[in-house]
């Protein structure tokens, strides 16, 4: 449990580095999320599609 508690927080602490780093409001955040997860599934079913 205390682990998964402290990834948790550097995860946060990750992302709100970042956020301010960049000046990117919360919106972006969740469409730069949506792109990436769109992104890293095409190259995922690319990878495993393939293989088989």
């Amino acid at each position: 449990m205390m682990i998964k508690k402290m990834l948790k927080n550097f995860h946060i602490g990750l992302i709100y580095r970042f956020q301010k780093q960049f000046n990117l409001s919360n919106y972006s955040m969740l469409w730069i999320s949506y792109i990436e997860g769109i992104l890293l599934g095409f190259i995922f079913g690319f990878i495993v599609f393939k293989l088989i």
